[in-house]
């Protein structure tokens, strides 16, 4: 018995991140020596074939669940990926893989958010907040400033963001 089924094509502006294989430029945004990027497949593949099960939980549970989370609309998932060690990030180099959910009381919606949230810190520090554990972290305003060139030379870094 034959069976008439319609296919709707989803379009990618409704996906929380690009979906295919096809590798792009990872966002990102450097403070202070804190590196925030988007999740991304591609950064889900960076844990090789099995990533599935070798990625942080969290991520590939956003990668599986991501139309059903999302019902507003895509929502980039913000996260600090890696701390790169600066006088502005003391203590704080052993975090990586936390889904950030403000800055300076801003709510993260993509990493687009960032730059203007960084430009009202409270009593001179940036507060980063954390879905998870430490909930909370603060960066020196004006350490970040003194450390960004030496940031992107000590790193080689050819920016420090890359958001289009």
């Amino acid at each position: 018995e034959d069976l008439d089924v319609q296919t709707q094509h989803r379009p990618r502006a409704k996906y929380t991140y690009e979906p295919t294989g096809i590798a792009h430029a990872a966002h990102f945004y450097v403070i202070g020596g804190i590196i925030l990027e988007e999740l991304s497949r591609q950064f889900l593949k960076e844990f090789g074939n099995v990533w599935m099960k070798k990625a942080p939980e969290q991520f590939v549970y956003f990668d599986r669940q991501q139309h059903e989370l999302f019902k507003d609309g895509p929502k980039k998932i913000v996260f600090l990926s890696r701390v790169m060690p600066t006088s502005a990030t003391v203590g704080y180099e052993e975090l990586n893989h936390l889904l950030v959910t403000k800055i300076n009381g801003v709510a993260l919606q993509s990493l687009d958010d960032v730059p203007k949230a960084l430009e009202k810190p409270v009593d001179g520090f940036h507060k980063i907040q954390f879905e998870e554990d430490p909930k909370t972290i603060y960066l020196d305003a004006a350490e970040i400033q003194k450390t960004e060139r030496t940031v992107q030379m000590q790193y080689r870094l050819p920016a420090l963001k890359f958001l289009e």
